[in-house]
């Protein structure tokens, strides 16, 4: 066991069952219900993150063809505005990778109390499968790097004066 699963462990079980009394099983698995649903929200707000990622790209590149901006300064600008939104963009699904990956393992914690481990058993599956798993964030980090090399690309047309 890893110092960050032991340490997960120590803090996970707060009072025991036989100090808090006949509620704790009930209770337990209210909080873990809602434990599960917070780790959803933050897959669903990040979802609404990289969506407004991607409209900002898209709108500061639409810009950029549509006012055929020549000026060599307005482009080297838009064109560090566009990297430094994708860097932020960049730092911030690396943000929710962590967040999401502590979830996940508190919510694995958690089903070591219950009589199903369902997250448990997906993981050992994606784990175990011929056809290696890819994690969202390791597809979804090439976006911004796309995105990058795009501002790079369309800037380095506008300068050239092809």
């Amino acid at each position: 066991m890893s110092e960050q699963q032991a340490n997960t462990n120590d803090g996970l079980l707060g009072t025991p069952e036989s100090a808090y009394g006949e509620r704790y099983r009930g209770d337990f698995l209210t909080l873990y219900r809602d434990y599960v649903a917070s780790a959803d929200a933050v897959s669903s707000r990040r979802t609404l993150a990289n969506n407004f990622f991607v409209g900002i790209n898209t709108a500061l590149i639409g810009v950029r063809g549509y006012f055929e901006i020549n000026n060599g300064q307005a482009v080297v600008v838009l064109a560090a505005v566009g990297i430094l939104i994708c860097v932020v963009w960049y730092r911030m699904i690396q943000s929710y990778r962590s967040l999401n990956s502590s979830k996940f393992q508190v919510i694995q914690e958690m089903e070591k109390h219950l009589p199903l481990a369902a997250y448990t058993a997906e993981y050992a599956v994606q784990k175990s499968s011929a056809k290696p798993h890819r994690s969202l964030t390791s597809v979804e980090t090439f976006v911004p790097l796309l995105f990058s090399l795009l501002h790079v690309a369309i800037a380095a047309y506008q300068l050239s004066g092809i």
